[in-house]
C-alpha cells in the first residue's frame, strides 16, 4: 500500500470573538484623541492605542491547515500569514468517529472538550472529529473536504460515517 498524503487550507472568517480587541483599542484610541486636544499625554496615548489595534486587527486573521499522511492528522493555526503553531495532533487509532456536523451519532459525545478549526462560514460542510487522547475526549470541529475523509475512510473505514 503507498503512502497517502493530503492537505487543505481554510481561512477563518473573523468573527466577533476575534474582532472585539480591535474594536475595544479603537476605541480607546478615540478616546486618547479627544484627551490629545487638552495634553501631550493624549498624544502619545494615540500613538500606542492605535498601534495595539493594528497588531489586533493582523492577528485577527487566521487560516487552520489540515495535513494527513498515513494515518497521522496535524492541524496548523497560521496568524497573518507569519507565525504557525501546530494546535492539534492526532493519529487515525486514537479516533472514535468522525461525521457531519449534526449526525445523531455525535450526540454520545457531547461531554467531549470542544475545540473549532474550521473556517467559521455556514457555507461549507463542517465535520466532528472525536478523538481520545491522553485519557481526555476531544470534538474537533473542522472542514476537511473529501479527500481528507476518504483518508481517514481508508484507515478506519467502521469509524467514518459519510
Amino acid at each position: 500500500m503507498g503512502d497517502f498524503y493530503t492537505e487543505k487550507m481554510v481561512k477563518r472568517k473573523a468573527g466577533e470573538r476575534e474582532l472585539a480587541p480591535a474594536a475595544g483599542l479603537a476605541a480607546a484610541a478615540l478616546i486618547s484623541a479627544y484627551i490629545a486636544l487638552s495634553n501631550l499625554l493624549g498624544v502619545l496615548l494615540v500613538i500606542i492605542f492605535v498601534g495595539l489595534c493594528v497588531i489586533a486587527v493582523r492577528r485577527s486573521r487566521i487560516e487552520y491547515e489540515y495535513l494527513f499522511i498515513n494515518g497521522d492528522l496535524d492541524i496548523d493555526k497560521i496568524i497573518n500569514r507569519s507565525s504557525r503553531k501546530t494546535v492539534f495532533s492526532m493519529n487515525v487509532s486514537e479516533l472514535e468517529l468522525l461525521a457531519p456536523e449534526g449526525n445523531r451519532e455525535l450526540e454520545r459525545y457531547g461531554n467531549a472538550r470542544m475545540l473549532d478549526f474550521s473556517s467559521n462560514q455556514p457555507a461549507f460542510k463542517r465535520y466532528v472529529l472525536v478523538a481520545g487522547r491522553k485519557g481526555e475526549l476531544y470534538r474537533v470541529v473542522f472542514e476537511p473536504g473529501e479527500e481528507l475523509v476518504e483518508g481517514f475512510f481508508l484507515m478506519a473505514p467502521r469509524k467514518v460515517l459519510h
